[in-house]
């Protein structure tokens, strides 16, 4: 009977080793997400009185707070899981399903404005690139640049959608469910990576640098995938795919003439 309690106990002990441990990757995870967002976006957003950046629309600062909200909850979200606090975690959903909804609509109404923020600084669209001082790019023209950066983020907002809005569906389902939440987030990263890029040290945007630190991130989550199950769950296969896929689709649409005409038409037609 004693040896039957110990064993039961001791299955019990290691199922709980087990789920700590994942849950503690996917609170590093977040961690990560929120610490690359706000050192990206410390000069230009958080410590503003600091750097003394360039005036921004008052649009931007909303942004920067459904944002920053967004990488805020998702880490006190895991958080809570890895603190066995599940009843607390439910109740914040709420607020999750309030900021899935919020995030594509504020990341959609900051590119919006993109292009004509850098014409009203008397940038010329068809001017080589090299003009936008501290941005690290040169040998494509302004407009070409643009159109990357306009039609990047709505493939981030799209991916970022639905993952993140089919992850809550499948709330129900904790493996599918967070690993989709940090795949979408991971999605809408690109804005605080470039910032990142600008960095001397780290190339400038028009450097690998975005690419390899995403693919970096994406990567840790298929080898947690193996190492934890000997298999790539379904949901990281979809959450990497799908944003991943569409990224190369709009990147592909930006060089054409219409996603070029995009970035012209907001020129005069920001949302």
């Amino acid at each position: 009977m004693t040896t039957h309690v110990l064993d039961r106990d001791s299955v019990a002990t290691q199922f709980h080793r087990r789920t700590a441990s994942r849950s503690l990757f996917f609170a590093a995870m977040s961690g990560v997400s929120l610490f690359i967002v706000l050192s990206g976006f410390t000069p230009t957003l958080y410590l503003r009185p600091l750097f003394s950046p360039p005036a921004i629309p008052r649009y931007l600062f909303l942004h920067g707070i459904v944002l920053t909200s967004w990488f805020t909850w998702l880490c006190v979200q895991t958080l809570l899981i890895r603190s066995g606090r599940t009843a607390l975690h439910r109740r914040l959903g709420v607020a999750g399903a309030v900021l899935a909804a919020a995030v594509p609509f504020a990341g959609l109404l900051a590119t919006s404005g993109v292009v004509a923020r850098v014409v009203a600084i008397g940038i010329d669209l068809n001017a080589d690139a090299s003009v936008l001082v501290g941005i690290g790019v040169s040998g494509i023209p302004v407009v070409q640049f643009l159109s990357g950066v306009v039609w990047g983020n709505l493939s981030s907002a799209v991916s970022f959608a639905v993952l993140a809005w089919t992850g809550l569906l499948l709330r129900r389902r904790p493996a599918a469910h967070k690993r989709l939440m940090l795949l979408a987030t991971i999605a809408i990263l690109g804005p605080a990576l470039a910032r990142l890029a600008r960095l001397p040290y780290f190339g400038g945007e028009g450097g690998p640098f975005v690419l390899i630190v995403t693919f970096a991130l994406l990567g840790v989550v298929i080898i947690h995938d193996v190492a934890t199950m000997r298999k790539i769950h379904p949901a990281t296969v979809l959450g990497i795919l799908f944003p991943v896929g569409l990224f190369i689709v709009c990147t592909a649409v930006s060089t054409t003439d219409v996603g070029l005409g995009l970035v012209r038409w907001l020129q005069n037609n920001p949302l």
